[in-house]
């Protein structure tokens, strides 16, 4: 009998879903992460900053190993990274303000695309896949249809929970309101959130987060 196999599904990189990914490799039922951008540091591009200008190469390597996925083989890495790349460029050159993008609606646009993708071109040849809040819930909807398992991985609370929280301390320091960023997030993004937990086949969350905060 052959092993289930699973896609993880993380558009940047963080320890959550490195962790995930080599464990699951580790096990044999790992066929792909997919992200935005993966830094590899054996890799010939990556080699060929030693000639770049070490001020330039040492902000560009830093900058990099945010992005530092490693995974045993066979399992594979496929990236889409254009829209991160712009959406970084544009950060970087403070043009997100200007240009009247914010800087959650730039990322916002990261998620939804990868999102996007993945349902298109990436439900094969797999028996589940392993996403994140705000990036799965049109993956979920495609790999539903497909009798795919849905699996979802909560590492922080959920948004209502949060929301109520958030809420309490903005009506307490009315100061601190504009940066509190779960009372300010945009209606069809909390639809997506709800659409992903009602998806999701399991959901995984910290062991120390107690039930009333999921």
């Amino acid at each position: 009998m052959t092993n289930p196999t699973l896609a993880l599904i993380h558009p940047t990189s963080n320890p959550f879903a490195r962790n995930a990914a080599t464990a699951f490799a580790n096990q044999g039922i790992l066929k792909e992460v997919i992200t935005t951008f993966a830094y590899n540091p054996q890799a010939d591009w990556a080699k060929a900053l030693c000639y770049l200008p070490q001020p330039l190469q040492k902000r560009l390597i830093a900058e990099l190993e945010r992005r530092r996925w490693t995974i045993p083989s066979p399992a594979q890495m496929q990236v889409h990274p254009w829209q991160e790349i712009i959406r970084v460029a544009l950060m970087k050159a403070n043009l997100n303000a200007p240009l009247g993008l914010g800087k959650h609606g730039l990322i916002d646009w990261v998620y939804t695309s990868l999102d996007r993708h993945v349902a298109q071109h990436h439900l094969t040849d797999i028996n589940a896949v392993y996403a994140y809040e705000d990036g799965a819930a049109t993956t979920f909807i495609a790999a539903k249809e497909k009798g795919i398992f849905c699996l979802y991985d909560l590492p922080i609370m959920f948004y209502k929970m949060a929301q109520e929280i958030q809420q309490q301390e903005a009506e307490q320091f009315p100061e601190l309101a504009s940066s509190l960023q779960a009372v300010q997030e945009p209606h069809w993004k909390l639809q997506r959130k709800d659409q992903e937990i009602q998806l999701a086949d399991h959901i995984f969350v910290p062991l120390p987060l107690p039930k009333h905060l999921c």
